[in-house]
C-alpha cells in the first residue's frame, strides 16, 4: 500500500511537492474508500485511490513520470543512464533530462517514498546531485539516502559523513558486521550505487531489501504512457510446441457490450508473450478461426478496455498499486466510474488495492464518487512555469474559499473556484487566419 510520494526537481515540479494517500482527519466522507493495513500493533491507513487534474502541459503526467522513474531507480540500484532497456519514458533512461529547467546551477533532485507491504512499514529517501537540464558531463553523486523500517531507522548514508547502520534481518548487528561498519563511510561507497541495493542488502538486509524490491517490482504498477497498456506479461507463459490461444475474456465480453465475435490471447511460435487478438470464424470453413490482431479489427475502446482489464482484477486479487497516465482514455465514463466503485468497494476489494490516475474528464468530480483528499489538482504557474500540487481537502471548510460538503464540485472546478483550470478560446487564431487570407485577396486585386 503507497502511503506517500514526495519529490523536488523533477521536471515541471522545482520545490519538494507531496503526494500524500494518508486519509485527512477531518474528512468524513465516503469512509468506506480506507484502507486498513496492521503493521506491528499500528493501524496505518491509506486512501485506495486518487484523481489527478489539472489543464493541458500542467505537470500531471510529470508526476507519474517521477513515480516511474523512481522505481527504475529502485530496481536497478544506480543513478546511471539505463539506455539499451526500452522504455516509454526518455527520462527513466537518461537521467538528464529530469532536471528543472529554471535552475542554472545544479540542485539535487530527490524522492522519497512511504509504504507498506508484508507487515512492514517503509519510508526511503533519496537525493542526488546529477547537474542541470541535459548536463552529461557534471560528474553524479548520491547526497543523502535514509532507509525507515517500521519507524526505526535502519541506515543513513550522508555526504562526508560517517555511514551509520542500525539494522539487519537478524535484528541486531554481529561482531563481524560492526568491524566491517566501523570501516566504512560514506565517502567510500559508490557515489552513484544505491546502499540500499548494494552495500546494505549484500552484508546486512538481504530479506528485508529484498520484500522492498519486489513491492516495487510487482505491486507497484506505474504506467506511464496509456500505450504501454498490455496484459501478456500477467499471462501464463506459451509452451514450446507452437501457438496457443487463451480465451479469458469470454465473460467479461458481455459486460463491455461485446457480443458479436469472439477476443483472446494469441501466443505465437517461438514468443512468450500473448497478445490480444480478434477470434472470427472463417467465411470459408466455419469450423476454423481466423486469428487478427485486435487493433486492426476492434475499437481503441475496446481494446483498451481489454488489455486495461486483467490488470485491474491482477490489482485487485493480490492488493496492488495501479498508477496509470490517462486512465480513461477511450473509455466511457460510465466504465471508468463503475472500476472507481470496484475499488472503492469493501467486499471486493478486499487486499487493499489502490487506482491512481490523471485525467482531463471533469465527470468524476463527484462527491458521491470521491472523497475530497482524494481529489488532487495540479496547475502551473505562467510565470515561473514551476508546478504545484495540492488536494481538494487544503481549502477550508470556513470562509470565503470554502469547500464544503455537499458542494457540486464539478460546477465549482469549472467556473475556476479550486484552479488548475484554464479557459481556451482558439478562435482568434482562426479569425486572424482568415483576416490574413482576406487581405491577400485584397493586395492580389489592387
Amino acid at each position: 500500500m503507497l502511503v506517500s510520494f514526495s519529490f523536488a526537481n523533477f521536471k515541471s515540479f522545482r520545490d519538494e511537492t507531496k503526494l500524500s494517500l494518508e486519509p485527512v482527519i477531518k474528512q468524513k466522507d465516503l469512509l468506506y474508500s480506507i484502507l486498513h493495513t496492521h503493521v506491528g500493533k499500528e493501524d496505518c491507513q491509506g486512501l485506495c485511490s486518487s484523481v489527478f487534474y489539472g489543464p493541458n502541459a500542467s505537470g500531471k503526467s510529470n508526476v507519474i513520470c517521477a513515480l516511474h522513474v523512481f522505481k527504475m531507480i529502485i530496481l536497478r540500484g544506480n543513478i546511471r543512464n539505463k539506455i539499451d532497456a526500452p522504455d516509454p519514458d526518455a527520462a527513466a533512461q537518461r537521467l538528464e533530462l529530469i532536471p528543472n529547467q529554471s535552475f542554472t546551477e545544479p540542485h539535487p533532485t530527490s524522492f522519497s517514498i512511504t509504504f507498506c507491504h508484508l507487515g512492514h512499514h517503509y519510508t526511503y529517501h533519496l537525493s542526488f546531485l546529477i547537474g542541470t537540464f541535459l548536463d552529461t558531463e557534471t560528474k553524479r553523486e548520491i547526497l543523502e539516502e535514509v532507509l525507515v523500517v517500521d519507524g526505526k531507522e535502519a541506515f543513513r548514508r550522508e555526504a562526508e559523513q560517517p555511514l551509520s547502520v542500525s539494522f539487519s534481518d537478524q535484528g541486531t548487528l554481529s561482531q563481524k558486521d560492526k568491524i566491517v561498519l566501523s570501516k566504512a563511510s560514506s565517502d567510500n561507497l559508490d557515489p552513484e550505487e544505491l546502499f540500499l541495493t548494494g552495500g546494505f542488502k549484500s552484508l546486512y538486509a538481504a530479506k528485508q531489501v529484498a520484500a522492498i524490491q519486489d513491492w516495487f517490482r510487482q505491486y507497484l504498477l506505474v504506467f506511464f504512457s496509456s500505450n504501454t497498456l498490455a496484459s501478456g506479461p500477467l499471462l501464463p507463459q506459451a509452451p514450446q510446441n507452437g501457438p496457443r490461444v487463451t480465451r479469458l475474456l469470454e465473460p467479461v465480453l458481455p459486460k463491455f457490450g461485446i457480443t458479436g465475435n469472439a477476443l483472446g490471447y494469441f501466443t505465437p511460435k517461438g514468443e512468450t508473450d500473448a497478445k490480444l487478438c480478434s477470434l472470427i470464424p472463417s467465411p470459408q470453413d466455419p469450423k476454423k478461426t481466423c486469428i487478427l490482431p485486435a487493433e486492426t479489427f476492434e475499437s481503441l475502446g475496446t481494446v483498451r478496455f481489454m488489455n486495461l482489464f486483467p490488470l485491474l482484477s491482477d490489482a485487485i486479487k493480490h492488493g496492488k498499486t495501479l498508477v496509470i497516465d490517462e486512465f480513461d482514455a477511450s473509455l466511457h465514463s460510465f466504465v471508468v466510474m463503475n472500476i472507481i466503485k470496484i475499488f472503492h468497494n469493501d467486499e471486493i476489494n478486499t487486499n487493499g488495492a489502490q487506482l491512481l490516475f490523471n485525467t482531463q474528464n471533469p465527470l468524476y468530480l463527484d462527491g458521491e464518487l470521491f472523497r475530497r483528499d482524494e481529489i488532487k489538482f495540479i496547475d502551473r504557474d505562467e510565470h515561473t512555469q514551476a508546478s504545484t500540487l495540492y488536494a481538494l481537502s487544503d481549502f477550508p471548510t470556513t470562509g470565503a474559499n470554502a469547500v464544503r460538503k455537499g458542494e457540486d464540485y464539478l460546477k465549482n472546478y469549472l467556473i475556476g473556484k479550486y484552479g488548475a483550470v484554464r479557459h481556451i478560446d482558439l478562435s482568434p487564431l482562426f479569425t486572424q487566419k482568415a483576416q490574413s487570407r482576406s487581405d491577400g485577396k485584397k493586395g492580389r486585386k489592387s
